[in-house]
Order: structure tokens, then sequence, then C-alpha cells
């Protein structure tokens, strides 16, 4: 419907008698425009609403090809009860997690690369065009280290995460080397190189020892931190660089933290340090804790607690940091009486996500390579592809590098990372 209009130029000709002589009519008429317009605002927010649930959480192709079908096709005359529990449960393990476990080439990894903050445009490794977008990784902007701004946005069922139990299996196994099945899984489908070394068996997983942590000792050894004189796991110097970090880059203080990896109580003494209010601490090895603010989980444990609501504020089941120091990288490689599982440390720090409250944070310390690669059964050593990889749904706020002794197998370069959690 056309409106009278009043023309500057030509004010007599606007017909007053063209409402008032219908002021039932122009009533309607005003209340169905309303209505209308009502109905295309609806719908175009209701788009736009799709589109954005659309965009951040599309669906993926999560097929995948058996490992027990794959050792049975090429081992046809073959039967080996221990590849077939394990490949048995990977199996499962990877049905169940989703695009976390689906990671596994580079083309996978490059479905999930953006640069810098959240909302950065997704690229692929086939695009070989440079685009003018800041936000696009393609193969000619190969990431470049720890310190790139390179960052995987993967959607994470924390539930069905949590409710995989398999993740926490122990196996007493220590394999030489990975299965020929399981290779492509550990090292992004040929990316990553695997280097031989000698196995350790440093079995803490299924082992019967249990540690104790008194009172008295960790207030010891907060003494010591304070003056600068706690050995920790590396030493001396590290430890203090350590101290300093979660002093100087952190927010502890008041807060509920979650430590992971600490066979002994070093980072936790440096929570007390900074004002923790309350820590748990996750380890392979049975701890009991005899401080009143701290608390010790197995993995099976923390995964109970979870599934129960008893973690962090158990009013949110949540913790507001996270602290881990050179430990998430032996998750899934045998070493400590751990089940063999090529996602282990991604899935680990999935859970991680998982517990940490909306805007929390993290600092995150690992052995880091120029180009990643994963020293059998050691560690892996993380590059430019496995530190996006583990810190996935993570965006880096600071870093420190220095250099420490790791696994007394030499020189090694440890980076220190604070993160926040993106939801």
């Amino acid at each position: 419907m056309t409106s009278p209009q009043l023309h500057p130029e030509n004010k007599s000709s606007f017909d007053f008698s063209a409402i008032t002589s219908r002021p039932y009519a122009i009533f309607g008429v005003v209340i169905a425009s309303l209505l209308v317009i009502n109905q295309i605002y609806y719908s175009h927010v209701m788009s736009s609403s799709n589109l954005s649930s659309s965009s951040s959480s599309p669906s993926y192709d999560l097929s995948f090809t058996p490992l027990v079908e794959i050792l049975n096709t090429r081992n046809p005359g073959e039967y080996s009860p221990w590849k077939q529990e394990l490949y048995t449960r990977l199996d499962h393990m990877r049905s169940k997690c989703g695009v976390p476990c689906s990671i596994n080439s580079i083309d996978d990894f490059y479905k999930f690369a953006t640069r810098g903050y959240p909302g950065g445009t997704r690229g692929s490794s086939s695009t070989t065009t440079t685009t003018s977008s800041p936000g696009i990784i393609t193969a000619d902007k190969e990431p470049t280290g720890s310190n790139s701004e390179v960052r995987l946005e993967v959607p994470i069922n924390c539930q069905q995460i949590f409710e995989l139990k398999e993740i926490d299996a122990g196996d007493m196994t220590f394999p030489p080397a990975p299965p020929e099945e399981l290779v492509p899984l550990y090292t992004l489908g040929g990316s990553i190189p695997v280097v031989p070394n000698e196995v350790l068996k440093s079995a803490y997983l299924n082992g019967n020892d249990k540690l104790i942590w008194t009172r008295e000792d960790v207030e010891t050894r907060k003494e010591l931190l304070k003056k600068g004189e706690l050995t920790g796991t590396y030493g001396i110097p590290e430890t203090n660089k350590v101290r300093d970090f979660i002093l100087n880059k952190m927010s502890l203080y008041g807060k509920s933290v979650l430590v992971i990896g600490s066979e002994n109580p070093w980072l936790e003494v440096a929570a007390l340090l900074a004002g923790a209010a309350k820590i748990t601490t996750l380890d392979y090895v049975k701890i009991e804790s005899l401080h009143p603010k701290i608390d010790a989980y197995t993995p099976s444990a923390f995964r109970a607690a979870y599934l129960d609501g008893r973690l962090g504020t158990t009013s949110t089941n949540t913790f507001d940091v996270i602290l881990s120091h050179s430990s998430l990288q032996h998750s899934g490689l045998g070493r400590y009486g751990d089940a063999l599982n090529p996602w282990g440390d991604v899935l680990s720090l999935a859970r991680a996500w998982c517990v940490t409250k909306d805007g929390g944070e993290m600092m995150l310390g690992l052995p880091t390579c120029s180009k990643d690669n994963v020293l059998w059964n050691i560690h892996r050593c993380y590059g430019p592809l496995r530190w996006p990889l583990i810190t996935m749904n993570w965006v880096k706020i600071d870093g420190e590098d220095y250099s420490y002794e790791a696994d007394g197998i030499g020189s090694a370069i440890g980076v220190l990372h604070a993160f926040k959690k993106v939801s």
C-alpha cells in the first residue's frame, strides 16, 4: 500500500480526507503492517540464529575405518589378543569422543585452524592461494611454532568424554614402538616423525605405591619456594621461573586450582604461595594429601568425581585455574603404565577444558621443538602442529621460553604459556 506523500513543492496536493474518512480501515492496515514487520524481523533473527549455529557447530564427517578391521585385513592369518583388545578399546573411544579424536591428518588439522582470537576464518590445506582475510589459515601460511597465533576451534562433548573409561585404561606392556596401525594416528598421517629411544618403564597407573603429602612437608616446601630454594622436579632455577610465571602472569588468589601431573607438590606450593583457596591434583600415582587445601585424584577417580558433580567449585563442577608443567606430553605413550592412546594428550586437556569455568585461565608448560616429533616412549615434543592441537579452544594471553633438562635425556626447550578458555 502506498501512503499519501507530502511534497514541499505541492503542499496543497495532500488530501486529509484520505485518512479521516476511513479511520477503521487505516487502523486495520496499521495493525496488519506491524504484524508483517514483526514477522519479517522474527524470520530474520531466526535465520541469523540458524546460520550462526550452523557455522559454529557444523556437521562433520566422523566416519572411520575401525582399527580392528584394518588389523584383520592386513594380517588375516595372525591373531594378537593384545592388539585386538587395544584396538577394540580405541575404536569405541573414537566413536564416542567426536571431533577431538578425528583430527588425524594435516587436512583434518586445517579444517579447524584459525589465526588469533575466536571467530577467525577456518582454512583448508587444499587452499593454495593466499587470502587477504587475516583469519584464514592456508597451506602457504604454515604455523611456525609455539608462538604462532594458529589455534583450533573444535566442538567438545564433555559428558561423552568423561563417560569414556577407556581413556583411563592401564597397560603394562611397554611396547618398544607404536604398532604400525597406530602410527598414522600418532603422527597426523605421517606429518610427525616417531623417533626411537630407550623404552622407559615408570609404571604409576597400575602400581600399588602411594605418596603421602603431609601438611608439614607442604608448608616446608612453600617456605623454600618463597626463598627461591625449592628444587622441585627440574631444579631450583626452573622451579623459580615457573613460580615467577604463576605469581606474575596468573591470578590465583582465592581461587580453585587444578594441577595436572605433579609427582611432588611443587606446583601446589606455588599455587598456595599465590593465594589459591583450594587445590586439586590429578596424577597417575596415588596420592594421599593431609593438607587441608589440597585434594588428589587418579584419572579414574577424577572421572567418577566429575560425573558425580564433586569437582572444584561443587556448584558448577569447575575450577578457576589449570596448572600443568611437563606432564601431558607423556599421556598415551605407555611409559607410565597407561594404555596406548594416540589422542591421550589431547583428551587429557579436553577434560581440563571441560572442568574450567568460562573465561578461566591455564598455565601450560611443554617440551617444545621447531618441528613436532614423538620420542618413543619418552614424550612428545610440541611444535607448530601439536601445540595448537593440544590447546584447542584456548587462547594464548602470555608466554615465556626457557631451557631445562627433560627426562634425563639432555637439554630441551621448555615453553610456558598462559591461556584463557574459549567457550
